[in-house]
């Protein structure tokens, strides 16, 4: 039951945030500092096989003011650092599971735009864009 309740959460997440690009463009667009830019936009998960799967547990969606994973979801707080053209470092208010703290990871795309390579203090993983 609790994994339906985060489910239920988790969906009704996603239904607040703003939609991502639906084009899944990879175009260096300017936006405001405090906004994720347009080319990080988009559905990232572990592998093909869980792009394929709407509820996959290594989902990740990126918007141009939050962040969605599997069981939280994050805002964008204060501004968005651009280090280059396909890394970014952010903070977000984090919510999930009925907790609640801030995060701070960085996320570079590759070249091509397919990979999205996420790191944190203690860790780093990598993405690839759903299509």
């Amino acid at each position: 039951m609790k994994t339906f309740s985060i489910l239920l959460v988790g969906v009704a997440l996603i239904g607040c945030s703003s939609d991502p690009v639906e084009d899944n463009s990879t175009a260096n667009e300017s936006s405001p500092a405090n906004e994720i830019p347009k080319k990080f936009h988009g559905v990232f998960d572990n592998s093909e096989a869980g792009c394929s799967f709407r509820y996959s547990d290594g989902r990740l969606t990126i918007y141009k003011d939050s962040i969605v994973f599997y069981e939280s979801a994050g805002d964008v707080t204060g501004d968005v650092v651009r280090e280059g053209d396909n890394r970014i470092q952010v903070s977000l208010n984090m919510q999930g599971e009925g907790d609640t703290w801030t995060d701070y990871r960085s996320y570079e795309l590759s070249e091509d735009g397919q990979k999205l390579t996420i790191k944190t203090e203690d860790y780093e993983f990598e993405k690839i864009r759903c299509p």
